[in-house]
């Protein structure tokens, strides 16, 4: 029984690989709300109608992906102290999730009602209480912070863990998966509790992708994504619990995120202006995620006036998803590359002594 022991880097084909998974997930999440924002326009029954709840529920793989990036790459072993690791999350994640929380707040407009000093100090408050009224999308952060928490204990735990182990793993997280959403369909429900059938477990998939012996099964993954794909189709067709049944970490998501991670490992190689393009937008996904609601609602709608219509709903959600996506990467690189580069800078040198 092969044991496989990661090293401190990923090799360099992989960093290509999770930049187009980054971007694309980027753009998947730009895509689910937009389509959402535009379902109330359209006439429920009609085919349009149904077309924006497959793509609706489709696109939603963007939280699996998130959460299978993460694995991919913060699970493999590093010799990193526990101190180290938690001062880079919070530089990287938490800094970014306060500051743009603030554009949040003042896009608002709660700061006229008490002050700019309020406007640093209420964010602060709302963040440590979970309070995400304003920022509906930043559940996903908390579940993201939750995992890092567990992070330097999970790379011992799977540091040596035999290949074929952390497979038997991995399909239990599947099976767990199948077990807690279509059970209660038969009026049952697993009587145990588990974390991994979680968005932990969806980590866990990740780190199971990333190693060399998963790629022997990249092709079998693909098709296993197209049929996660259909299946969906036809759920939302024929049922009117299609999101319970689709979203989250369901079998159906579990399929296309392994799908669309298997794909970029088997596609050739591209040309190296590509590369570095994609290497651009990876670095500035993380601050689209944060900002493109705000873009989405407060500028795209609101100041450009572009609305999805029932006269034209593909058109318009096609122009909504351009304009999210453009505003929301040049805004993104502005915010990270002045205020957010700056905050992180001073803290990184207030701590770098301490950690």
């Amino acid at each position: 029984m092969a044991i496989h022991k990661r090293g401190s880097g990923i090799p360099s084909v992989c960093d290509g690989v999770f930049d187009e998974v980054r971007v694309t997930a980027a753009v998947l999440v730009l895509t689910t709300h937009a389509v959402q924002s535009g379902m109330s326009a359209l006439q429920p029954g009609t085919a349009i109608s149904t077309l924006f709840s497959v793509l609706s529920v489709v696109t939603m793989v963007c939280n699996p992906i998130y959460f299978m990036l993460s694995g991919a790459l913060l699970l493999p072993f590093k010799k990193e102290g526990i101190g180290r690791f938690y001062r880079k999350r919070f530089s990287a994640v938490c800094i970014p999730m306060y500051l743009y929380y603030c554009i949040y707040y003042y896009l608002n407009c709660d700061w006229q009602h008490t002050g700019i000093g309020m406007l640093l100090w209420e964010p602060v408050k709302n963040l440590l209480c979970g309070g995400i009224d304003k920022v509906p999308h930043y559940w996903i952060l908390y579940e993201l912070l939750s995992f890092y928490i567990a992070v330097p204990f999970f790379r011992y735990m799977f540091r040596e863990m035999p290949y074929k182990v952390l497979s038997i793993l991995s399909g239990m997280i599947v099976l767990l998966a199948i077990c807690s959403v279509y059970l209660p369909l038969a009026g049952m429900r697993l009587p145990v509790s588990n974390i991994f059938p979680g968005w932990q477990g969806m980590a866990v998939l990740g780190y199971w992708m990333t190693m060399p012996e998963t790629r022997k099964h990249d092709k079998t993954l693909i098709w296993l994504g197209v049929f996660g794909v259909l299946l969906t189709i036809a759920i939302v067709i024929s049922r009117g619990d299609y999101w319970e049944l689709c979203t989250g970490y369901s079998p159906t998501m579990i399929m296309i995120a392994v799908g669309i991670f298997a794909a970029f490992y088997k596609r050739k190689q591209m040309p190296k202006p590509y590369h570095s393009l994609i290497r651009f937008l990876s670095r500035e996904s993380f601050g689209v995620l944060l900002l493109h609601m705000g873009v989405l609602f407060f500028f795209v709608k609101d100041v450009l006036g572009i609305q999805i219509t029932a006269q034209h709903p593909i058109a318009d959600t096609l122009l909504t998803i351009a304009a999210t996506a453009l505003v929301s990467f040049a805004a993104a690189f502005a915010v990270n590359h002045t205020v957010v580069w700056k905050c992180q800078k001073i803290f990184d040198k207030v701590t770098q002594k301490l950690m």
